[in-house]
């Protein structure tokens, strides 16, 4: 404190009742509000202010993070009548280390001797609060707790995390998405240029022919192709399929990016708001099956945040430069996410449209107004990708191309596009064309042999899912209004900063004019002093992983990776409360 900031003395009464009110609105019990409240209180009395009231906001974010369930209640399982074993339900660690000690004491007094553990636990503050409750009852007691290695041992001149393995040179970064997997290796003094992109899938053609992951690039004919993905909305739900692929892309001897787990770390990119038990199964595998060093799992967008943002923009980076805003339209589903970083979990927003949902509504549009496409995924999706665009003023352009009750429209003359489909013997990839109706023509009379499908207005009422999903029923905001509830749960004075600096990657940002439409849907939104940026990375679908890459080489990894040894040593739930918290909350 500075010396010219006067101290403030405040009666431990007023100390107590305010800790005491401000964790019940947070949905502590009173009961649990007064044991936590005493124990803060009576270590800033006995002068140990590192674990007195100072702590509460570390506490207060962990139960904003999800990390603490504020409002469960410790049980006791009596393993035998001289030792009770207290389980916390991951609450608070001071209730749980009070009924622990209690438990102790009534076993002492009946039999001699009491011994309580605690488990799934939290920090439970100065030991010194528990031994008292043993002196208050004439007893003698020891308390003991573990806690991630921080001091010397006794003699020492080093920490003893020092005597753990190095960090591995080596880190493996993979933004496993649902369509691809971007993949690439990163050390102390150089990363890769470009990850190397994979299918993330396993596919069988029409003659029955398996293909994993790269190998499809060996594929001619994708006529009636089966896939089988591994990924659902961003979680990985397949650990067959998922390892499969794994497998031989990077550890098998031959495989095209091979490594060894156990001197790499791996940096795994995940959607926002995984399950759980998604999560801790893919924990398990990393850990577990393939044995790697040292990992760390990490919100996709947030990455973002690791890359020279200001330069997307093209302009100066000052020291006052506010915070990213990713939009990532995906394969399963399109997330608004808030990063300064750490991400602002409680404002993350998804909108269940992606580009899965996209090509098989251009297939059903397809298969009602020329052929049956339900079955050509792969065709469809190459179709999409290249005559797809995003309307900026999508009542006009349905004007255009409507040909009228007897076709004797206009026709869309500068939107309609003629698409060669690929015939998998002399052409293995779709070709656009202009349209010509004298084409048409003698495409009708039979004259020509290709297979040719006119596109109007599917080249644009399929994107405008993404701005309005109520097209096809679906109950959900539009991409513009999904930012505008995002931030309708942030404090207004983040809101300039936020919407000036919004980075759109993924798949789906590769459509044209999706910026220009974004940004004018957002203007509409705003308030008038509010100014709105809207860009896109050069390469948007690799853009997460390149930010992962440099998170790799920041400083915050080392704080936030989890080691082989600390997974063994505190287990799965430790290691996932640590990737939850971040950086901002003490693990």
């Amino acid at each position: 404190m500075p010396e010219d900031t006067p101290n403030v003395i405040i009666r431990h009464e007023d100390a107590t009742s305010f800790v005491i009110s401000l964790l019940k609105e947070y949905g502590v019990s009173t009961k649990n509000a007064e044991i936590v409240a005493h124990g803060l209180v009576l270590a800033d009395l006995r002068g140990v202010e590192s674990h007195g009231i100072n702590r509460l906001p570390s506490y207060l974010a962990r139960i904003r993070h999800g990390v603490l369930d504020p409002t469960t209640e410790p049980t006791v399982k009596q393993v035998t009548p001289v030792v009770a074993q207290i389980d916390g339900h991951n609450g608070f660690g001071f209730p749980a280390a009070h009924l622990a000690m209690r438990t102790a004491i009534l076993s002492a007094q009946a039999f001699g001797i009491g011994l309580s553990s605690v488990t799934h636990s939290n920090h439970f503050g100065m030991s010194a609060w528990l031994v008292q409750q043993a002196l208050d009852a004439n007893m003698m007691s020891l308390v003991f707790t573990n806690s991630s290695p921080a001091l010397p041992a006794w003699g020492a001149s080093r920490k003893s995390r020092a005597s753990g393995p190095p960090p591995p040179s080596t880190t493996l970064v993979l933004d496993n998405g649902a369509d691809t997997i971007k993949a690439g290796f990163v050390t102390a003094d150089k990363a890769d240029e470009r990850p190397r992109i994979i299918p993330n899938c396993i596919a069988r053609d029409r003659h029955r022919k398996t293909y994993v992951a790269s190998e499809l690039e060996k594929c001619r004919d994708f006529g009636e192709m089966a896939f089988r993905r591994p990924v659902e909305k961003g979680s990985i739900v397949s650990w067959e399929a998922e390892k499969e692929i794994w497998d031989r892309e990077f550890f098998d001897d031959k495989a095209p990016q091979r490594c060894d787990p156990s001197e790499t770390r791996l940096v795994l990119a995940e959607q926002p708001n995984g399950l759980p038990a998604l999560q801790t199964n893919c924990d398990q595998m990393v850990f577990e099956e393939y044995g790697f060093a040292s990992y760390y799992r990490g919100i996709g967008p947030a990455f973002n945040a690791y890359q020279d943002i200001q330069a997307i923009f093209h302009t100066p980076r000052t020291p006052t430069t506010p915070s990213t805003s990713p939009r990532k339209p995906s394969f399963s589903s399109t997330q608004a996410t808030p990063t300064p970083p750490p991400p602002l979990t409680p404002a993350i927003r998804r909108l269940d449209v992606g580009g899965k949902l996209l090509t098989n509504y251009l297939a059903r549009l397809l298969s009602v107004r020329h052929f049956d496409m339900r079955n050509e995924y792969a065709v469809v999706n190459e179709m999409k990708e290249k005559v797809g665009y995003v309307s900026l003023d999508f009542k006009r352009d349905v004007e255009k191309t409507w040909k009228g009750p007897r076709g004797e429209g206009g026709g869309g003359r500068g939107i309609a596009k003629d698409y060669v489909l690929p015939d998998s013997h002399t052409t293995f990839h779709g070709v656009v064309r202009e349209y010509e109706p004298s084409a048409a023509r003698a495409r009708k009379a039979g004259k020509v042999s290709e297979d040719v499908l006119t596109l109007r207005n599917e080249r644009f009422v399929v994107p405008e899912l993404l701005f309005s999903p109520s097209d096809i029923g679906m109950r959900q905001p539009g991409l513009a209004d999904l930012v505008m509830q995002s931030l309708g749960v942030l404090p207004v004075g983040l809101w300039p900063g936020l919407l000036a600096n919004i980075v759109v990657v993924g798949g789906n940002a590769r459509l044209e004019n999706f910026i220009q439409r974004l940004q004018m849907d957002l203007l509409e939104r705003v308030p008038d002093e509010c100014v709105v940026r809207v860009a896109r990375p050069e390469d948007p679908v690799a853009s997460t992983w390149l930010g992962a890459a440099n998170f790799a080489r920041h400083e915050h990894v080392e704080r936030l990776a989890v080691t082989k040894q600390e997974y063994e040593e505190y287990g799965a739930g430790w290691a996932a409360r640590k990737f939850a918290a971040g950086l901002g909350a003490d693990t």
